[in-house]
C-alpha cells in the first residue's frame, strides 16, 4: 500500500480519501514529510480525534458503509434478495460470471 500512497502524494492532491485501513496513517506520514498542503478526508469517524496532532489536516469525514454494501451485494448475488433500496442490474456473461452494472443513467 506504501507504493499506492507515494503514487498518490507525487500527484500532489488537494484532497484524499484513504479508504483503505491504515491508509490514513501512512497518508497523513507522507503529506507531513512533504510538508504538503493536502487535506485528508476521515473515513467512517471524526478521525481527527484520532489523529490530534493533525487535525488541522482533515477536512471532513464521511461513512463508507461498506458493511452494508456487502450484505445488499451478497442478498442479491447468492440468495436473490433484492433491496428495495439498491438500484443494480445484474448482467450474467456467457460464462456464467455475474456482475453489477451501474453508472449515474442508471441512477447510482
Amino acid at each position: 500500500m506504501s507504493g499506492v500512497t507515494l503514487s498518490l502524494v507525487s500527484k500532489s492532491p488537494k484532497f484524499v480519501y484513504p479508504v483503505v485501513a491504515g491508509g490514513v496513517s501512512l497518508m497523513l506520514d507522507e503529506i507531513r514529510k512533504r510538508n504538503m498542503d493536502t487535506y485528508v478526508v476521515g473515513v467512517d469517524v471524526d478521525q481527527s480525534k484520532s489523529y490530534p496532532a493533525h487535525a488541522g489536516r482533515f477536512a471532513t469525514s464521511v461513512q463508507k458503509n461498506i458493511a452494508q454494501a456487502i450484505y445488499d451485494v451478497i442478498n442479491e448475488f447468492v440468495f436473490g434478495i433484492k433491496n428495495k433500496n439498491l438500484q443494480s442490474r445484474i448482467v450474467e456473461s456467457t460464462t456464467g460470471a455475474k456482475s453489477l452494472l451501474g453508472g449515474f443513467a442508471e441512477g447510482w
